[in-house]
């Protein structure tokens, strides 16, 4: 019988690259699983509770928006957090484009910030 796992507050997503599941919710921790619900490794961050996720679809990067309005992007190859900055703005949504370069973030205020993923540079704030 495989271990439970219990999603935090019911959020999860699938890498599309190896179909690992990614659970996060109401504590600072990603965890990652395989399909038989082995733990293959645990993100930490520095918000409080993580909101919203995003994988990227060659399965490279996710990127984690949380409570204390910090944006995380990490590596799923090594599991090391790459970025991570204060966006001194309410955020609660993440999104990774289907190229792999651009990432979205925004908030229930109507402001949304665009940055290239690599090069970690602020492209438009709409």
């Amino acid at each position: 019988m495989p271990p439970i796992i219990s999603p935090n507050n019911g959020k999860v997503d699938i890498n599309p690259k190896n179909s690992n599941i990614v659970i996060y919710g109401d504590s600072s921790r990603v965890t990652i699983v395989d399909t038989s619900l082995k733990v293959i490794d645990e993100l930490i961050s520095i918000n409080g509770e993580i909101l919203s996720i995003s994988i990227s679809e060659d399965g490279k990067y996710l990127a984690s928006i949380g409570d204390r309005g910090y944006l995380e992007v990490w590596s799923l190859g090594d599991y090391r957090r790459l970025y991570s900055i204060d966006l001194e703005m309410d955020c609660n949504v993440v999104a990774i484009d289907s190229d792999g370069r651009l990432l979205a973030v925004g908030g229930d205020g109507g402001l949304i910030e665009i940055y290239h993923l690599i090069f970690w540079r602020e492209i438009r704030q709409i």
